[in-house]
Formats: structure tokens, C-alpha cells, sequence
């Protein structure tokens, strides 16, 4: 089976970033936050979200920055699959209350 064109697999997504420093290296971070990020724009894009809609690129860093400092040692490939999953969860939400208001 054949994925979507544009559609990546949580292991592809973990080798973008493996083996990199997500705490000591601010490149290396800048890294991981792209690639949560646009991991999570694939995922939600089956759900029928954009996620640029939801939350622009600097408010979705801010969001990465926040949840690298509450998770202190994570490693980095199930910190990508957490981040991925937080920020799919807030996207959701943030939907959901618009839709209630």
C-alpha cells in the first residue's frame, strides 16, 4: 500500500532526527521542532485540520520551546512522537472551541 505524496511515517520522521541533541544544541532543536511540526500537519491533515490555520509557525515554536522545558531528557524520538501528539491534541481542541463558539 502506498502512502499519500506529502505523508510520512513516524520512522521516517524519527530518522530526520536521530541521534541529534535536542538540549544542548540550538540547531539541533530548531531541527526537532520542524520536524514534530510537520509531522503533525501530515497527521492532521487526515483529520481535516491545517494546522497553519490553527496556529501560526512562531505560536507552534513557542508551543515546541514550552514542551522541551517541561520535558526535561526525553529522548528524542519518543519526545517526537509526545511533541507530535501534544501538538495534535491542542490543534484539535483549539478547533473544537471555535466550533463551540
Amino acid at each position: 500500500m502506498r502512502k499519500p505524496s506529502g505523508s510520512q511515517s513516524v520512522e521516517e520522521a524519527c530518522a530526520k532526527i536521530a541521534g541529534v541533541d535536542i538540549f544542548n544544541n540550538r540547531v539541533a532543536q530548531q531541527m526537532f521542532f520542524k520536524v514534530a511540526i510537520d509531522y503533525s500537519r501530515n497527521e492532521l491533515r487526515h483529520d481535516g485540520i491545517d494546522l497553519l490555520a490553527v496556529a501560526s509557525h512562531d505560536e507552534l515554536y513557542r508551543f515546541c520551546g514550552l514542551w522541551l522545558e517541561q520535558h526535561p531528557g526525553v529522548s528524542t524520538d519518543m519526545g517526537l512522537i509526545a511533541l507530535s501528539l501534544a501538538i495534535r491534541t491542542n490543534a484539535h481542541a483549539i478547533v473544537q472551541s471555535k466550533l463551540t463558539e
